[in-house]
């Protein structure tokens, strides 16, 4: 939900979301490794209220791109589809898009659909990261798939792979860390995945051999 909060005496309107305090870390942990690694992303903010913990991001002003598409759940499967395919084509076209699949491997982001990428049409963000760090299983690196589907697996692939060895690995262990705040479960968690991250990347698409693997053999 949308609310007005006073951050060192000023005023924000910003995006705020109750959630379990796990739930809480990794949104903030991941939003300051998203900006920290040169990825849009809207400043979070932990807001402390009678000894709990609530996320909260700036308000950016602009919808999500399922939101700016007018995709519902409602809609025929068709139409979804073809919603969905028009989605992945804009995430894909942007420059950032590998780096952003990099990223989204080295958190296990479990849940990158349209809904969790701001657009207003020229400027865009990544959000949404509370199922990610292991706290869900991540099947399917969803950048990935969108890259598969609209033919730009080989580009994003290579773009991913140079973005995985140029990222900071020491990041997730140099932040500053508000009071009452611990982070080291997902730091050790993140370095981990930091390690192979290209070869985690380069099995998230096909080869040309996969492309064979369900072909029968000749008689």
């Amino acid at each position: 939900m949308r609310a007005t909060i006073r951050v060192e005496s000023a005023l924000h309107l910003a995006i705020v979301k109750r959630l379990p305090r796990e739930k809480v870390l990794a949104e903030c942990f991941c939003a300051m490794l998203f900006r920290g690694w040169g990825l849009p992303t809207p400043e979070p903010i932990i807001i402390h209220e009678h000894g709990s913990l609530i996320f909260g991001s700036l308000d950016t002003g602009y919808p999500n791109l399922a939101q700016r598409l007018g995709f519902s759940e409602e809609l025929p499967i068709e139409h979804k589809k073809q919603l969905e395919l028009a989605g992945s084509h804009i995430v894909c076209s942007w420059d950032d898009a590998p780096k952003a699949t990099a990223v989204d491997e080295a958190i296990a982001n479990a849940d990158r659909n349209l809904g969790n990428v701001l657009w207003d049409g020229t400027d865009h963000a990544y959000i949404d990261h509370d199922r990610t760090l292991g706290l869900i299983a991540q099947q399917y690196n969803l950048l990935a798939e969108m890259a598969k589907i609209v033919g730009k697996a080989r580009e994003i692939e290579q773009g991913a792979v140079a973005a995985a060895l140029s990222l900071d690995s020491t990041l997730p262990s140099r932040f500053d860390v508000p009071d009452g705040v611990d982070f080291s479960q997902f730091v050790h968690y993140t370095q981990q995945r930091l390690s192979g991250l290209g070869v985690r990347l380069l099995n998230r698409f096909p080869k040309p051999d996969d492309l064979l693997t369900d072909l029968e053999p000749a008689p």
